[in-house]
């Protein structure tokens, strides 16, 4: 019997900010050398607080809407999600590691860590979120993880109570059936693996949500017109927004726009760009959530099966061996935000990658007043731009392959953020939200500026 885990997700997290904190017992905080077992909200929003301001963010999924919720917005599993995450988690570790929070945070960071890994086991749809016997010391690890978990929880204590939360036995129930389907699946019904991700109704909820959403009341010929309409969208492109996680497809027809979109080129010069005046300072931490950004773009271009090029990754890419160490001296280094973060699988820039993509932010913070003047093709320009100054400063060494794609999608992740950045900023505007007030709830769009197009 399964308690469906996103429930429990969003019931652990309303519990969470309901109550303001939670305790660890005395044997979790001795096992893993934390200073108290006080896991607190004011932990998460000291993180919000720090990157407010900030374009790079340490974890780019928490905002204030995490930690505010109300009324319906109690249903949205996303916002759950990205607070109770290991993303979350390593962004508490490295303001801790600086001195910008107390070492007292270090519980909710282990807390956050174990909920989000217990919940990525729950619900995982991929290769290496799934339990398979081709990888035996891994299925160990994963089946010993979520013992130990239910351990955790059954433990956990309110202040001024002592019974247990709905949330607890909804975790222990589902934990122990999922446990109970992998010993029954790979060791009596001969199956090669199992994934946890398939005991969810996340799928049946999120079809006949997004079928019902233009009628909540379809006959049964507008039922099967939107199912059709449906899966032709899967081929296309995932939804922005919606209260569940997407499924394993491929957006095959996304993949044909990309390539179209690369295949026109830089016809756009950058004769028209203005540089801003002064020098471009990227402090630590900018530069680690760069480095992060950097990771994840190298994987999604030159490690993806689409664009898988071996000479990219020899140049730009290094072993997860060489990755410094926590006993290293590290607390400088770019690579400490995405250390924390990894668990073996996030791609790791080299030195020659790390010097690349600093070399683009600052090409783009240079220019990047020109992106909120409305431009035709700043895109094009912008990545036209940093690849020339890309093949001055790298003129002793050939540029990689796939340099022009890696750019082009640097740029668009970049303006994306900019754009986002500046939109959270101009709704904190006063003027704005009076703007706001004054209209009616038809014209609503208001309150989101166009400033990227």
């Amino acid at each position: 019997m399964y308690a469906d885990a996103t429930h429990l997700l969003k019931n652990l997290r309303n519990c969470l900010l309901s109550w303001g904190k939670l305790f660890l017992s005395d044997d979790v905080v001795s096992r893993e050398g934390l200073v108290t077992g006080e896991v607190t909200v004011d932990a998460f929003i000291r993180v919000i607080q720090f990157q407010e301001n900030k374009e790079l963010k340490i974890a780019h999924r928490l905002d204030w809407k995490c930690v505010r919720v109300k009324g319906f917005e109690k249903m949205r599993v996303k916002p759950a999600q990205s607070l109770l995450s290991r993303d979350v988690a390593g962004a508490i570790r490295l303001l801790v590691s600086q001195g910008l929070s107390p070492q007292s945070d270090l519980a909710s960071a282990f807390f956050a860590d174990q909920v989000g890994s217990w919940y990525t086991l729950m619900t995982g749809r991929r290769e290496f979120d799934s339990f398979t016997k081709n990888y035996p010391d891994q299925l160990q690890d994963k089946v010993s993880f979520l013992k130990v978990f239910q351990g955790l929880i059954d433990s956990l204590k309110f202040e001024g109570s002592q019974e247990k939360k709905p949330f607890q036995k909804g975790i222990l129930i589902s934990t122990s059936s999922l446990i109970f389907d992998v010993d029954r699946f790979l060791n009596h019904l001969g199956y090669t693996y199992f994934q946890g991700g398939r005991t969810t109704t996340e799928g049946c909820e999120n079809i006949f949500s997004t079928a019902r959403s233009g009628n909540p009341n379809p006959s049964p010929r507008q039922l099967r017109g939107a199912f059709k309409a449906i899966a032709l969208s899967q081929l296309v492109r995932n939804a922005k927004s919606g209260n569940y996680n997407d499924d394993d497809h491929v957006p095959f027809l996304s993949a044909l726009t990309d390539a179209l979109q690369h295949s026109e080129g830089n016809e756009e010069g950058d004769e028209d760009l203005v540089p801003t005046e002064g020098d471009v300072v990227i402090d630590f931490f900018d530069a680690n959530s760069l480095v992060y950004l950097s990771g994840y773009i190298l994987r999604k271009t030159v490690r993806s099966k689409r664009h898988y090029c071996q000479s990219c990754i020899s140049h730009l890419v290094i072993s997860h061996e060489d990755l410094p160490q926590p006993t290293d001296d590290v607390s400088k280094s770019l690579l400490q935000l995405l250390g924390i973060k990894d668990m073996g699988r996030l791609t790791k820039p080299s030195d020659l990658g790390q010097d690349l993509f600093l070399t683009l932010e600052g090409v783009f913070r240079q220019f990047q007043p020109n992106i909120s003047k409305g431009e035709a093709h700043i895109g094009k320009k912008l990545t036209s731009k940093c690849l020339t100054v890309l093949s001055e400063k790298f003129s002793n060494l050939s540029l990689t392959c796939h340099s022009s794609l890696l750019v082009a999608r640097f740029v668009k992740i970049r303006c994306f953020f900019w754009g986002r950045f500046l939109n959270a900023q101009i709704q904190k505007d006063p003027s704005h939200q009076t703007l706001v007030a004054s209209e009616s709830n038809s014209s609503r769009s208001v309150k989101r500026a166009v400033v990227f197009k």
